[in-house]
């Protein structure tokens, strides 16, 4: 687990909607909910992982609107882990040890419905109903995700971030998006190219959660 400790930064907001079971939801303390005319967003983040692993890392996330999810995380200016959504499936990437994990989107958390890209964006920046507080369960863990401050954006009131609490698993983490240097609707945005040459290929939810290590 501790190894995994900087992947669960964004898997635990992205990936692990992938596997997602049983949930709880309050009600949607947001606010106004956002216009939706927005085609794309760069959004700096930072992630904090408390607990064993104790990690802080950077990165950011790229949205096209209804299209594509791209997350990625750095340290020391190295990319380290990537993650890409898009249609009915997501992807990520360890670099440091070459490992491509690819599973089909899951049921939205919140409504137990199927998932698309563009609830996915909505469950991330914490707009169009998605409630202040819910929970998932993976395997013999349970995680609570608790959303933070609201701010006000050219497109509505958004989440600045969540936090996770993954119960049984002695981990609390943060991510938090940085919407003062948010980049609208830019011309150009970077987008996920497919590795090359993974060293292993992970594919399923029971390998998933072995790799992430939960059913340790």
């Amino acid at each position: 687990m501790k190894g995994r400790g900087l992947i669960w930064g964004v898997a635990v907001l992205v990936l692990v909607l992938a596997v997602a079971g049983c949930r709880t939801t309050k009600p949607s303390t947001t606010g106004k909910e956002y216009s939706g005319d927005w085609h794309n967003v760069v959004l700096p983040m930072k992630v904090v992982i408390q607990g064993n692993a104790g990690i802080t890392a950077s990165g950011r996330m790229t949205m096209v609107r209804d299209e594509s999810v791209y997350g990625s995380v750095r340290m020391l200016g190295m990319e380290l882990f990537s993650v890409f959504a898009a249609g009915d499936s997501i992807w990520a990437y360890d670099k440091m040890s070459g490992t491509l994990l690819s599973e089909r989107l899951g049921n939205d958390p919140t409504t137990g419905r199927r998932l698309d890209i563009g609830r996915l964006q909505d469950l991330l920046l914490g707009v169009n109903g998605v409630p202040s507080e819910f929970a998932v369960d993976v395997w013999k863990f349970r995680i609570v995700f608790e959303a933070a401050d609201t701010v006000s954006t050219p497109y509505g009131l958004m989440r600045v971030g969540w936090n996770a609490d993954v119960e049984g698993a002695d981990m609390e983490e943060e991510v938090r998006w940085n919407f003062e240097e948010a980049r609208w609707n830019s011309e150009k945005v970077g987008t996920w190219k497919y590795p090359r040459s993974p060293k292993r290929i992970i594919s399923g939810s029971g390998e998933l959660l072995k790799w992430l290590g939960l059913n340790e």
